[in-house]
């Protein structure tokens, strides 16, 4: 147990892992406010079966449950820490919190008799404490010593009666002894944990060293993104590295297909002092989960040991695992970055395991809208989360409205934009359908190319409207320039089983443009729009048509969707602005001790 305080509050931290949290209150799991005369006061008074002080601040018994309102009642109980969470660490949740250890006794590695009748439960909040009590012990008192206390135990679960006090009755030994024996695969099984993971803890043992020693210079974080080949996606790791005190190396595919990027090399980011672009050859180019980099590059991006890996890749894929094993091995602490809004129903076994591993190891998440936190949490990742949008550079958009390039292109009427890749699930049937039930005259302008394109035509076509559709592709210079010839920008996007909307980045560029935006429902349009866009029922071609009819007839509505538009784009999605955010939450991430 571990005892933590700070003025007249203690944490009093312990590895008892108590899933009855609505019935009974454990103290060994949770920080308790009060001075620790007032925590032992209140123990006193109701005293629980076979309760000790053994030492100051040190408790010790079985069987060790107070109902949770007497805590309450005396203004002890702070729930915010009375939590049942699979990677739970105590002593870092303690220090968060603001309070400095001052005793500690770890000496026991064995699972107390009274926690629950679940027996898997039992098992499994065994386990996490003798695993995590190991780690401590390693942190505190080294390996050596570490090791004849897990010795010690063993022998003393191979001798169950051995401790075992005589004043028990029959049943009560025999059900400790069980417990006891219980235990011995249990031991084993976190002292492997403990030694797989054993250069972590170790780096962790000099953790506060190293962070005065990162104060003293340039903070070197390491960050690996196959969308960073994409010039947009480039830009947060080139504001990141403007901050004078961060080293920036970008770990980037040396082929990938995307929309708006051919060749990485054109641009080389060391030639602007802001960060640097490390090209590495893939195996299994263009393919997310299962891409991943040659073991000569691999070998010398640990050797350059950075401080802190940005793993800007979903966490069950082949690459996070190279990060896994990068972060391992160089002691620098992990960080990922998650799009998934969506549970895969068939995932590859190989998939869910590197997920747990990376779950394991890294410090805290970033996600690319709150859906993606919900998944998280349905995979069982218990630490921070935080947003992190994607931006827009303000250099590249901006109003510049030019009639005359309108009318080059045919447009000639009130004209309705879309922009983006050209596939079924963006919903360009149901543009079709909400247009050609207009009142008004109109033209819809398609920035973008992609497979469904003949197919979008053709029920165009079809709904006889082809005549008043233009499509053409834009490079990034570009875009903006079409995007001013737009009176609204409508992104129609449509959830299937395996795919949902997880940003809508042209819905930034209508906003950075002046022209006001509508979105449907699906995925994480409505929170990109928030209150400076219409949203309009995914699959649905009247309820579309009836926004788009709003916004040509009602100037004022339309004005104050795009003043808000300029609000929120200067608020959540600028650039410089992303990165700020990001630095913040790695340089608290580098701080805190693990």
């Amino acid at each position: 147990m571990r005892v933590f305080a700070e003025d007249d509050k203690i944490g009093l931290v312990g590895c008892d892992l108590n899933p009855l949290a609505d019935k009974d209150f454990n103290p060994h799991g949770a920080i308790v406010k009060g001075s620790i005369e007032q925590f032992k006061k209140v123990l006193r008074q109701n005293r629980p079966l076979r309760f000790n002080v053994l030492e100051e601040g040190i408790l010790s018994g079985s069987g060790l449950f107070v109902k949770r309102e007497v805590f309450e009642k005396a203004g002890l109980f702070d729930p915010v820490y009375f939590l049942y969470d699979e990677e739970l660490d105590f002593e870092t949740r303690a220090r968060r919190a603001g309070f400095k250890l001052v005793q500690t006794n770890i000496s026991n590695f064995h699972q107390g008799s009274g926690i629950t009748e679940n027996k898997a439960w039992k098992r499994k909040a065994s386990y996490l404490q003798i695993r995590n009590n190991i780690r401590c012990s390693i942190k505190n008192f080294g390996v050596i010593r570490t090791a004849r206390l897990a010795l010690s135990v063993i022998n003393n679960a191979l001798n169950p009666f051995k401790k075992v006090d005589r004043s028990l009755n029959y049943f009560d030994r025999l059900r400790y002894s069980d417990n006891v024996l219980l235990n011995v695969p249990i031991v084993l099984k976190a002292l492997l944990w403990n030694l797989v993971f054993l250069p972590s803890t170790l780096a962790a043992k000099n953790r506060d060293r190293k962070i005065i020693e990162i104060g003293s210079r340039k903070k070197r974080v390491l960050c690996i993104s196959h969308s960073a080949y994409d010039p947009l996606n480039r830009i947060l790791f080139i504001e990141l590295a403007k901050f004078p005190d961060w080293d920036v190396s970008v770990i980037v595919p040396t082929r990938w297909h995307t929309a708006s990027a051919e060749k990485t090399e054109e641009i080389n980011l060391r030639e602007r002092n802001e960060a640097k672009m490390v090209l590495g050859n893939t195996v299994f180019t263009n393919h997310m989960h299962l891409h991943f980099y040659s073991k000569p590059f691999l070998l010398n991006i640990t050797h350059s040991k950075p401080d802190i890996i940005f793993l800007q890749e979903e966490p069950g894929s082949m690459v996070a695992l190279q990060a896994f094993v990068v972060s391992l091995l160089s002691g620098a602490k992990l960080v990922f970055h998650t799009n998934e809004n969506l549970v895969e129903k068939r995932r590859w076994l190989i998939f869910r395991l590197i997920e747990r591993l990376v779950f394991s190891r890294a410090s805290s998440a970033f996600i690319l809208n709150t859906e993606c936190e919900k998944i998280l949490r349905k995979k069982g990742f218990i630490k921070k989360a935080s947003l992190l949008y994607l931006g827009i550079d303000n250099s590249l958009y901006s109003k510049k409205r030019s009639p005359d390039f309108k009318k080059s292109l045919g447009l000639r009427h009130f004209t309705i934009g879309f922009g983006g890749r050209l596939t079924k699930e963006k919903g360009l049937l149901t543009l079709v359908d909400a247009a050609s039930t207009l009142d008004f005259e109109f033209n819809i302008l398609v920035v973008g190319k992609g497979p469904f394109e003949k197919d979008f035509l053709d029920y165009a076509e079809k709904k006889k409207i082809r005549d008043r559709i233009v499509v053409t592709n834009a490079s990034l210079e570009e875009v903006s320039k079409y995007l001013n010839c737009m009176d609204v920008v409508v992104l129609p996007s449509e959830s299937t089983s395996v795919w949902k909307e997880q940003f809508g980045r042209i819905l930034l560029g209508g906003m950075a443009v002046e022209v006001p935006v509508i979105g449907s429902s699906s995925g994480a349009i409505p929170e990109i729009i928030g209150d400076a866009g219409l949203v309009f029922k995914e699959g649905k071609p009247s309820d579309l048509a009836r926004k788009l009819t709003a916004i040509k007839n009602d100037q004022k509505l339309a004005a104050s969707l795009v003043a808000r538009g300029k609000e929120r784009l200067k608020k959540e999605f600028l650039w410089p602005g992303i990165a700020l955010k990001l630095k913040n939450e790695l340089t608290e991430v580098l701080i805190e001790p693990e």
